[in-house]
């Protein structure tokens, strides 16, 4: 995928997961290993992590081109929901 770098550095002890959002900002997420911390539970508190900055989503979202007409739609069909309730 082209705006996705992950780059697991066990030996540093850090993991890192950088995306572009919509806006074009940078998603990141950043996990240390803690003293006496296995490396599984640092990479389960880095899923976490992902998860709750929904870096995952955005990467879903972006793994197909949408043509700006389609993205359209589907914003005036979400206003036409909100609307309606």
């Amino acid at each position: 995928m082209a705006g996705v770098r992950n780059r697991p550095v066990p030996s540093r002890g850090l993991l890192t997961c950088f995306v572009r959002s919509q806006y074009n900002t940078l998603l990141m997420a950043n996990v240390r290993l803690g003293s006496g911390e296995s490396f599984e539970s640092m990479l389960r508190r880095f899923g976490k992590q992902v998860e709750q900055d929904r870096i995952l989503a955005e990467v879903r979202r972006r793994r197909f081109f949408e043509k700006p007409s389609a993205l359209r739609k589907k914003k005036e069909a979400v206003k036409r929901r909100k609307s309606s309730r």
